[in-house]
């Protein structure tokens, strides 16, 4: 894949990366840079012997654009992992992926425009699925069949007319997926694994979604949203938020931020809090010897009873069975 930028020259990918950048490396990938007045790309490759991972970190000082061509058509699912993605590509127009947004797009013609409004950090994911696994689930999505039909006619498409929202379970696959060099010692047979489980996945929460994505959202409130979001993981264990504390740090209503949240993430502000927590009890309990009572606290409950009926609400198991699940499962790996 070659980029040029707006300024029309080359970019120059090396195989090294900034210092100050190492964090961003994946295990088991192959991974390259390029720097310039614009800032850094980082771009790294996970592969499998029928398909692959293309992950990408853009570190944006000034406002910038970037051409990029393909020797080749492709078919993959795009998901923005931090940010807004903004593409205009040939043949499907202008896209515009809000944080967690994606959609499998087919791409015959090899140009494409990515687009950064204002200086930031900017991550997304292009999973290239097995065509096998692809074949597959068309016998049971008449959507992916009806896709794969105008990939063989060559012709440009989306298969959602509007984007999906990734589900929290979708994240924590691609998740998998990026680190699966720490995840499993059969790393391969896992990553093959993790994309059959993510083509699945992804296509019934994509099926599932039928509300009104198509109304925009002006870039300095979707910005609040993001903020609100980071505020909120931030602070777990530390201070529990209401949502009129949010709206008021964030300097708007708090029903605009409720809607303004919900059009973005799919899930109320409050939904995300409490998965926040949950996530980060379960965290204590299989990281920590914490006692349930100071993980109740730690998570923002008055009490273990009502901390851990959530829990069980949520996870679908208590509290002590997690633990006991995590300590049966360090003993074995030992």
């Amino acid at each position: 894949m070659e980029y040029v930028s707006r300024g029309g020259g080359e970019l120059i990918f090396t195989n090294t990366l900034p210092i100050d950048l190492e964090g961003y490396r994946l295990p088991e990938a192959v991974a390259e840079s390029s720097q310039g007045e614009f800032g850094t790309i980082i771009r790294q490759k996970l592969i499998t012997s029928d398909s692959s991972v293309d992950y990408y970190n853009f570190f944006i000082d000034k406002e910038s654009a970037f051409t990029f061509s393909v020797a080749d058509p492709e078919l993959f699912m795009q998901v923005s992992l931090a940010n807004t993605c903004r593409m205009d590509v040939l043949g499907l127009g202008n896209i515009t992926l809000y944080e967690r947004w994606y959609n499998w797009i087919y791409q015959p013609f090899q140009l494409s425009t990515i687009k950064f409004s204002r200086p930031g950090w900017y991550s997304m994911a292009m999973i290239h699925f097995s065509e096998i696994d692809v074949s597959k689930v068309a016998e049971l999505f008449p959507s992916v069949a009806a896709f794969l039909e105008k990939r063989e006619q060559e012709q440009p498409s989306m298969l959602w007319s509007q984007e999906a929202v990734a589900s929290h379970e979708m994240m924590k696959i691609i998740d998998d997926i990026l680190y699966s060099g720490t995840r499993s010692r059969a790393v391969e047979m896992f990553l093959k694994a993790k994309m059959l489980e993510m083509t699945i996945v992804s296509l019934v929460a994509g099926e599932e979604q039928s509300f009104d994505r198509s109304v925009k959202i002006h870039d300095d409130d979707v910005e609040k949203v993001y903020k609100t979001k980071e505020l909120i993981e931030e602070s777990v264990g530390e201070k529990l938020y209401t949502i009129e504390e949010l709206a008021s740090l964030m300097f708007v209503s708090d029903n605009k931020l409720r809607k303004d949240f919900k059009k973005i993430y799919n899930m109320t502000v409050f939904d995300f809090m409490r998965h926040v927590r949950m996530e980060h009890a379960m965290s204590l309990l299989t990281e920590t010897d914490l006692s349930i009572t100071e993980i109740a606290e730690k998570a923002g409950y008055e009490n273990a009873f009502n901390f851990s009926a959530a829990f069980k609400k949520y996870f679908n198991y208590s509290p002590g069975q997690a633990r006991r699940q995590s300590e049966l499962y360090n003993l074995y790996h030992l």
